[in-house]
């Protein structure tokens, strides 16, 4: 079992991380364009997300 308080410094590490990667992409790249290649990659992110949804449940 483990202990609580290694679970809370888990939990608080796990959080913090969370918090760090999507500032990253929020608050530091989020008022900048992104270049047209990033964008023509980005584009085909939503096709390519639902078949892998999807396929699991086939």
């Amino acid at each position: 079992m483990i202990d609580r308080v290694d679970l809370w410094i888990v939990i608080i590490g796990l959080g913090i991380g969370s918090f760090g990667l999507r500032f990253v992409f929020l608050g530091l790249v989020g008022d900048r364009p992104l270049p047209a290649w990033l964008m023509r990659h980005l584009r085909y992110t939503a096709v390519s997300v639902l078949p892998a949804l999807v396929m699991p449940l086939i």
